[in-house]
C-alpha cells in the first residue's frame, strides 16, 4: 500500500520469505526505473495479529538537515571558490566559474552522503 501524502509504502505478509521478495522486488522496479535504492528508508519488521508481518518504508525526498550540513563542509573544506549554502531540502552551490561547478560535482558523487544526489540546473 502506497500513500502519497506520508511518501510511506507498507507491506503486510504471511511470512519473512514473501517480505523479502517484495523489497526485492521494489528495488529492482526502482533500479529498471533508473531510481537510486538510497531513497528508501527501511524500518523495523512489525509482527501484527496472528502470523502477519508489516513493514513501513519511507521514501526520502530531498535532502535531510543532516547530510545538507555534511556536503556544504565538505565543499567549502574543498578549497574551490564557490558559495554552498543550504535551502529547504535542496543545496545551492554557486560560482562565476563552471569548471569548478563541475569539481563539485565530481567532489560530491566520490562521496557517500547516505543518500542519492540529483545536479540541476547549471547556467552558463
Amino acid at each position: 500500500d502506497h500513500d502519497k501524502k506520508t511518501n510511506q509504502i507498507t507491506i503486510v505478509t504471511e511470512d519473512d520469505m514473501r517480505l523479502k521478495a517484495i523489497e526485492d522486488a521494489i528495488i529492482s522496479r526502482m533500479i529498471k526505473q533508473g531510481l537510486d535504492a538510497k531513497s528508501l528508508d527501511f524500518g523495523k519488521e512489525q509482527y501484527a495479529s496472528g502470523n502477519m508481518i508489516r513493514k513501513e518504508i519511507s521514501i526520502k525526498e530531498g535532502i535531510d538537515k543532516e547530510a545538507a550540513k555534511k556536503i556544504v563542509a565538505k565543499i567549502k573544506a574543498s578549497g574551490l571558490k564557490v558559495q554552498a549554502s543550504m535551502m529547504d531540502d535542496q543545496v545551492r552551490v554557486q560560482s562565476k566559474n563552471i569548471d569548478d561547478l563541475q569539481a563539485v560535482i565530481s567532489l560530491c558523487k566520490k562521496e557517500d552522503f547516505g543518500q542519492p544526489l540529483q545536479y540541476i540546473n547549471m547556467r552558463n
